[in-house]
């Protein structure tokens, strides 16, 4: 029971943090004391009256903040943040699809990745304050979740497409409408990144598995993330690679058994098809030398 009080506890930390409130403005719009609505996210709510009072504040339904339906997400800075939930108590991550798995970067890419996101902003876009904010709290979640990962090390399996890896290496986190150093900068830390997963298909430390698949994929990638209690689906269009997007978009985070058994075996379709180890990193090879001058 605990447990799952805390569980409904994270996911109001997360629908809080996405709807851009602090634990003030929680205590303040609810007419609650301050250590009483820090509770709510530290132990959880176990009553029902407050449960609807917090789901209607925050825009969501009871059942989504109880974890007993699908979580439709809208904000980037709400699913990141679920999703470093999630994976704290996750002993398996299946990843697809882009050009790298945010877990295995390097720390110069969430450099690379921040500056990108920033330069996304149009120079007197109307709302650049708050866009600029949203990238901040996305960096300091993604930031959180790679932390979380290199101290735990739950097992990967990272399936990555062909075609987004090719564009990546050209291309990097670059769109075009910045000044030309910054682009060439941006496909320098492209070249790198890729590096470091060609490396990584060679001598793949215990409990990562990289793949390439050389076949048309969905548009909207996916993570399968194994708990004790089950396994939990996300499917999200927010992108960390090319077509960078932390700001349209509709998640889906599950775990209904349904779901996860279709995505389980598309997941394990998908990863039978996948080329790995020295063919893999030659082809990764193969698209920096045609992108390096």
């Amino acid at each position: 029971m605990a447990s799952e009080l805390s569980q409904i506890g994270e996911r109001l930390r997360a629908y809080r943090l996405g709807a851009g409130l602090s634990m003030d403005d929680v205590a303040r719009k609810l007419n609650l004391s301050r250590a009483t609505a820090y509770r709510l996210e530290k132990v959880g709510v176990n009553s029902i009256d407050t449960l609807e009072r917090v789901a209607r504040l925050l825009g969501v339904s009871v059942a989504s903040l109880l974890g007993v339906d699908v979580e439709y997400i809208v904000n980037a800075i709400t699913y990141f943040e679920r999703l470093r939930q999630i994976e704290q108590g996750s002993d398996w991550i299946f990843v697809a699809f882009g050009p790298l798995s945010y877990l295995l970067t390097s720390p110069a890419y969430d450099r690379a990745l921040r500056q990108a996101l920033l330069d996304q902003i149009p120079p007197h876009a109307p709302d650049r304050a708050q866009r600029i904010g949203i990238t901040r709290d996305v960096m300091d979640i993604l930031s959180k979740r790679k932390s979380d990962y290199r101290r735990r090390k739950p097992a990967i399996t990272n399936l990555l497409s062909s075609a987004d890896i090719e564009r990546f290496a050209q291309y990097g986190l670059a769109g075009g409408e910045r000044p030309r150093l910054r682009d060439g900068e941006q496909r320098q830390q492209a070249i790198s990144e890729l590096k470091i997963i060609a490396d990584l298909l060679i001598h793949p430390p215990l409990g990562v598995q990289i793949g390439i698949l050389f076949d048309t994929l969905p548009t909207t990638g996916f993570n399968l993330m194994r708990r004790q209690e089950g396994t939990i689906v996300s499917v999200s269009p927010f992108r960390l690679g090319p077509h960078l997007n932390v700001r349209k978009g509709v998640a889906m985070i599950t775990a209904a058994p349904q779901a996860v058994k279709l995505y389980g075996e598309v997941a394990r379709d998908m990863w039978e098809q996948a080329v790995t180890g020295e063919r893999a990193a030659a082809f990764i090879h193969t698209q920096i030398g045609c992108a390096e001058p």
